[in-house]
């Protein structure tokens, strides 16, 4: 159980560095795509970051 929540959170990270990254070059150009791209690593970050919450909440309470 902690690996899914050790897995979620690194996925995290790297989804929040790419949806960074990505807005940045839509600074330089602005793309409909690059948005849309951004828009959907950010969701995808907080649905990790809400797994990686829940996993360690259930850990907490098995003592683990």
């Amino acid at each position: 159980m902690v690996e899914i929540g050790s897995f979620s959170i690194v996925l995290a990270l790297i989804l929040s560095v790419y949806s960074g990254l990505t807005s940045i070059f839509w600074i330089k150009g602005p793309r409909g795509d690059l948005i849309a791209s951004s828009e959907n690593g950010i969701k995808a970050t907080f649905f990790c970051l809400t797994v990686a919450f829940f996993v360690c909440i259930g850990a907490y309470f098995q003592g683990t």
